[in-house]
């Protein structure tokens, strides 16, 4: 905008080179007389004239260009005819201009008529060096009010608003419709204000044939909005050595304003109750301030008593932080389900060491957790004699019911904006196909089947999807029929073709399972096969204190082709035994289940953010861009003693501007909160 009136060669669009009339009659609307004195002019140009004394004007042009055409009166509403050379009326009629008087408010104005004319010249006129030269000639005709409410300066001007361009030798004619440059509380003289004005322009050339300011106006247009867009329109970027960027991430990703630490801390720490979007309230506008004293005459600082603390008597939280998760069970054991004291208990986590417990005079047992999660554990319990024959329950985990919360639009954006916000964000996205070569996931449509289901047998073992591949099954069936006399789950395996179970050397010893033929390698000598149990591998975990005969559903064994299912740790061979699915309708005494495997709930493992590394050649010239938005997060950036601290980040892949959000609170209780932008070219 502040290059505007120091060029006026807009932005013509030529069509014919042959001479061309405009030529019509400006009538009043209301009493159908001519009206003369008006201007009729070409937006942004030299070409233009008055009605005379019918009304009449003629306009000579010697090409066509597409500006619209203004009519003007200082007693009546302009006109604007967007296509003259394609469409102009014989007759145009003016409307009277309407002036109603509005509310009357009397205010004094928190600045004079020469502070709010300085600033009216500095964001209308620019303030480079060309337009120093500038000055208005008719200062006196317009009209400047400051609204202390909203902050906003207006102007007004019922005659074409004069400026002499000294430096280009124009003189111009601005009819002002409209002028509003809204500031922040700081007022006029410290801000940058956000400008909307509306007006029409016709120049005079005061300097024809003048070569030195024929250059002057040749290097202001050069590069100014006006060329840009001449360039863009005749698809000549390249020529005049413009270059079209995507604006990238700054755009793709929003700051979060509305929930932020800093909110956290100042607001919603101190309330009672759900502040929905807290960080609106702590923003720099009217409409943020009434907002915040609202919530407060509705909320209060009623989170924490403040005349008990002043006397010194603090509250206690009724429910203790959770410092730790933990299993608990029972072990019953005898005809009548009696609670079984002082039984072990042993826990095997997959992946970590095994411990032991015992259940106190109830038959109950608590086991503290540690782990991460995801994490399976397999549990059993055995009587005081070392015999399986109790029954272990788990008691389920207990968790607090959702609470749903309501949520409110006032606060969000309009669906207009949000609409620009994924369309930029798509537009990104169909980008990266693009590059893709195309390679994009499409979703279908719903499918329904209609044949008939086949059924198949309900196999417990299938609950393992790796067990379909086996080489061979036993099924209960035949573990019933192999159960007498067995007394571990490794005796099931005896005189089976192709495997070969040791016999323990020292007492106490678990049998070893090998499959196939006997096999020495640089490797290992008489390697076991690998025991899983219900999916999960077991490892050096003696198998008969997990599981017993009892539980065993069925048997799957991995000899050559199937075992490949299981990658390097599985070329000796595989064993995966199901357990038995418990089955109210089953009598008691013929089955207890003295051992259970389940997966708790465990804490979150810490979740690196992801960058790419370009630690090889081949990475460096990888031939997919990186169309990442959100480039760099760390939650613990650790500031030195001298208050220093430093990042480093691979950027995208497009030339853009990120925006840097920094926020914490230091030692000392002091909120930090920083938003800066770094460009990459």
């Amino acid at each position: 905008m502040r290059n505007l009136l120091l060029f006026c060669s807009i932005c013509w669009f030529v069509g014919s080179l042959s001479a061309q009339k405009l030529v019509g009659i400006v009538y009043d609307k209301a009493n159908q007389e001519p009206v003369p004195g008006a201007q009729v002019y070409l937006e942004g140009s030299s070409l233009g004239g008055i009605t005379n004394a019918d009304g009449r004007f003629e306009i000579v042009v010697n090409s066509i260009v597409n500006v619209p055409l203004v009519i003007s009166h200082i007693s009546y509403q302009p006109i604007f005819i967007s296509n003259p050379f394609t469409y102009l009326p014989d007759t145009i009629f003016l409307k009277e201009k309407e002036n109603l008087l509005g509310e009357i408010v009397v205010q004094a104005s928190k600045y004079t008529r020469k502070e709010m004319l300085r600033v009216f010249r500095k964001v209308f006129l620019g303030t480079s060096s060309a337009a120093s030269s500038c000055v208005i000639e008719n200062e006196d005709k317009i009209e400047l009010w400051y609204n202390n409410l909203t902050h906003r300066l207006s102007a007004e001007c019922d005659v074409p608003v004069r400026i002499r361009n000294r430096y280009l030798g124009y003189r111009l004619y601005v009819t002002l419709t409209g002028f509003e440059a809204e500031f922040s509380k700081q007022g006029i003289k410290a801000t940058e204000p956000v400008i909307k004005y509306q007006c029409s322009i016709i120049f005079e050339d005061l300097a024809p044939n003048n070569k030195r300011i024929d250059g002057r106006r040749m290097s202001t247009y050069i590069g100014s909005s006006s060329h840009f867009l001449r360039a863009l329109a005749n698809n000549q970027l390249d020529q005049f050595g413009y270059e079209l960027f995507d604006s990238g991430g700054n755009n793709d990703m929003a700051i979060d304003s509305l929930n932020t630490i800093t909110a956290s801390l100042l607001l919603t720490s101190e309330l009672k109750g759900y502040i929905e979007s807290p960080g609106y309230y702590l923003q720099d506008h009217q409409g943020a301030t009434i907002a915040l004293d609202h919530l407060m005459m509705t909320h209060g600082w009623r989170r924490y008593a403040v005349s008990e603390v002043v006397k010194g008597s603090y509250s206690r939280p009724e429910i203790g932080f959770e410092q730790t998760r933990e299993i608990t069970g029972t072990v019953k054991s005898g005809l009548l389900n009696k609670p079984a004291s002082n039984r072990e208990v042993t826990v095997l986590p997959l992946g970590h060491i095994p411990f032991q417990t015992v259940t106190d005079t109830a038959g109950m047992f608590r086991i503290e957790l540690h782990y991460p999660d995801s994490t399976l554990f397999l549990v059993q319990a055995k009587n005081q004699r070392g015999s399986d024959r109790v029954e272990l329950t788990i008691n389920p985990e207990m968790f607090p019911p959702a609470k749903h919360i309501p949520v409110s639009t006032t606060l969000l954006p309009s669906v207009s904006e949000k609409e620009k916000v994924t369309a930029g964000f798509l537009n990104k996205a169909g980008q990266r196909a693009q590059y893709d070569e195309d390679m994009r996931s499409i979703n279908l449509d719903e499918i329904e089947v209609t044949a008939q289901r086949i059924d198949k047998r309900d196999e417990l073992r299938l609950r393992f999807p790796v067990n379909a591949s086996s080489d061979m099954t036993i099924y209960r069936e035949e573990i019933e029929r192999k159960m007498k006399g067995a007394t571990r789950v490794t005796d099931l395996l005896i005189n089976l073709p192709g495997e070969r179970v040791s016999n323990p050397i020292n007492p106490g010893e678990e049998p070893k399972v090998f499959i196939g033929p006997h096999i020495k390698t640089f490797l290992a000598t008489n390697v076991p096969a690998l025991i899983l149990v219900d999916g999960m591998e077991i490892g050096d975990f003696p198998l008969s204190t997990l599981v017993s005969v009892q539980d065993v559903e069925s048997i799957d064994i991995f000899k050559e082709v199937g075992a490949s299912a299981f990658g390097s740790r599985g070329m000796f061979g595989a064993i995966s035994i199901t357990t038995r699915k418990w089955n109210p309708k089953d009598n008691p005494t013929d089955y207890r289940s003295n051992s259970t495997s389940f997966t708790p709930l465990g804490f979150q493992k810490p979740v690196e953010f992801y960058a790419p590394k370009y630690d090889s050649p081949e990475d460096k010239n990888f031939n997919i861009p990186d169309f990442r938005t959100t480039i760099f997060w760390k939650p613990d950036q650790i500031i030195s003693d001298y208050g220093h601290s430093s990042f480093d980040f691979y950027a995208a892949d497009f030339p853009t501007t990120y925006s840097m959000l920094i926020e914490g609170i230091s030692d000392e209780g002091t909120i930090i909160r920083q938003v800066e932008t770094i460009e990459i070219r």
